[in-house]
This record gives C-alpha cells, structure tokens and sequence, in this order.
C-alpha cells in the first residue's frame, strides 16, 4: 500500500460555557467539511477528517439562558411576553434544565453532515450529541411516572452516508441533578472501528478510551478472534510502551480518534507509521504521529488554525507484528 496524505480539521468548544446554538454548531461544521483540501504528492486524493470534541452537540447552559433571554424580550402579536417572568426567573442562571437535544434533531445533524459530505473525500465525526431516545411520562403535579432514556451517542459519516453510529458505553457524569430525576443513560455495545477511504480508524469517546473494553482491547480481539480474555490481556503487556517510550508490538489502526470533555489521551492504538488524534473540550487539540519503526508518538505541527497534514507512513513491522506476538504468547502464557 503506497503512502498515504490525511488532513485533519478540528473545533474546540466547551459545551457548559457555550452560547452556541444548534445551527450555529452544524455551520461551522459544514464549513469545515467544505474546506478545499490540495493533492499531496503521496496522494492525489487526500482523506479530509473533520472532528468535533465530546458534547459538541448538547444544549449548554449559557446558550439555553441566552434563547430564554430571547424568549422572554420576545413578545407576542398581543404585546404578551412568550414566556412569563416566574418561569424566566426559575431557568435564567441555573443549570437546573433539560440540556438534551431531540431525536428530531439528531436527525437533522445527520441530514446536514450527509449533504456536507457528498461527494467529498471528507470524515466527519462531529463530536457526541447527548439526546434523548425515548422522553419521559409526566404524570399529575409534575411527577415522573415513567422515566426517559437518554444516549451520549458519536456519529461518523463519509460520503454521504452514516457509517457508524457509536453509542458510548461508560457512564461519567452524564446526567446532572435535574436530569438523573427524568432519566436514564444507556450505554452502547458496539464498537467504534470502520474503514473510509482504505484506511482502518478507529473512534471513542472520553471515558470509553479508559474502559476495560477501549479501542486498543478490541482491536487486539479482532486481530485474532481467537483469543480469550487472558490471551488479549496479555498481548496489551506484549504491545505495552518501551521505557523509551517507543511501542514494543504494532497493533494495527492507520487512524486513532479520541473525543473527549476534559481527558488525557492515554494510550494509543495507532499502528507503527499511523496516526493519532485528540479533540477535547478542555485540553489542547493534539494529533501526533507514531514512528514507523519504534512506534514512539509524536507531535504534528498544524499548517493553520486547527488544520494538520498527516503523511502516513507504512510500518516496516506492521505485518509481521501480530505473529510475534502470538509466539511470544504461546511460549510465555499458562492457562489458570
């Protein structure tokens, strides 16, 4: 496989002080997505990969007290304010609010990154957009008599098409107190690998990327569908770092993608010559490469505000790196 050219556009937005609203996000996105992207040398048709950090797409306080300000100046045809002060009062300046979006929404984010995305060598994961599945019964003077469901939930679309749909599965400080009273967080169970433009990239999301199931312990499981749970927990001490900080074993992904709210990136399941890439609400928008030899990361410089050029590079190891690690495993591990 000859090498390969990747640019990577990233946004940073901090959901709980963002006065940004629905349209004002998928904009910014759309744009993103239409930046011209030029052939490199290596590669006449660039993969162009947009990312958005965790919670890109949840309703934040500042934008719901600010749409409540609008509301509330706003008045009627009668001269009626929309919505009356004691209700201002309760909301305005106070977390205590629903901050899901809508099913109906998450659907138009799919339409309009479906149609920013026609046609075009371009990836988009937009962050996570925190929505609700099913809302919940509200039965006599308020009371909750039949809880909602909501879902922290990481699209990936290419081409024009929805190719993943990626649930997240580790619940961390999802729901704050009004909303833990009305509803329920549910979990994914898939996994958060596919292929676009003949490269295989994997995406998780925040607490996920820390789990006992994270990217790196699936794309071992895959590698060889064989193995127990032993097998794979000891093939992560083979492909462990180096004191170095080089990787001792490749592991496989051209792409590494983390989303995230206020998280380290930890550990890489990127191949020797691949590439890794954070987009966090918080910490610095990162994208590194790792040496095609020694697997060690490091970071790529942008080419402009949130823009990067990846040159893949191919691993002198990479198809040699799982067999050795299945000797080394057949001759060090004992069953229990």
């Amino acid at each position: 496989m000859s090498t390969r050219a990747l640019y990577v556009s990233m946004i940073q937005d901090y959901w709980g002080n963002s006065i940004l609203d629905f349209t004002q996000k998928v904009l910014m996105l759309q744009r993103l997505c239409s930046t011209a992207v030029a052939p490199t040398a290596e590669d006449a048709n660039p993969l162009h990969i947009v990312v958005a950090p965790e919670y890109f797409f949840r309703k934040s306080p500042a934008a719901a007290v600010r749409k409540l300000k609008d509301s509330y100046h706003a008045t009627d045809s009668l001269g009626v304010p929309r919505i009356s002060p004691a209700t201002f009062a309760h909301f305005a300046g106070s977390k205590d609010k629903s901050t899901m979006f809508s099913r109906a929404e998450r659907e138009l984010l799919e339409f309009h990154m479906i149609q920013a995305t026609k046609g075009r060598n371009v990836l988009v994961i937009p962050g996570t957009i925190f929505w609700t599945q099913t809302t919940p019964t509200i039965g006599r003077f308020g009371k909750v008599t039949g809880r909602g469901i909501v879902r922290n939930t990481m699209l990936v679309i290419y081409r024009g098409n929805v190719i993943k749909s990626y649930h997240k599965m580790v619940e961390s400080h999802e729901l704050d107190s009004f909303e833990t009273k009305a509803f329920d967080f549910h979990g994914g169970h898939n996994d958060g690998t596919f292929e676009a433009g003949g490269l295989s990239i994997g995406a998780e999301v925040c607490a996920d990327h820390t789990g006992s199931n994270n990217l790196k312990s699936t794309v071992i499981s895959r590698a060889n569908p064989h193995m127990t749970r032993d097998a794979v927990f000891l093939h992560n001490k083979l492909s462990a770092q180096n004191r170095d900080g080089s990787k001792a074993n490749d592991i496989g992904l051209d792409v590494h993608i983390v989303v995230s709210d206020g998280m380290a990136f930890t550990s890489s399941a990127a191949r020797k010559g691949g590439c890794a890439i954070h987009c966090d609400t918080k910490q610095p928008l990162a994208v590194k490469m790792s040496h095609p030899t020694s697997g060690a990361l490091a970071d790529v410089a942008p080419i402009g505000n949130r823009h990067w050029l990846v040159k893949l590079e191919q691993s002198t190891e990479r198809a040699q790196s799982f067999q050795n690690a299945k000797t080394a495993m057949a001759a060090n591990f004992k069953p229990r």
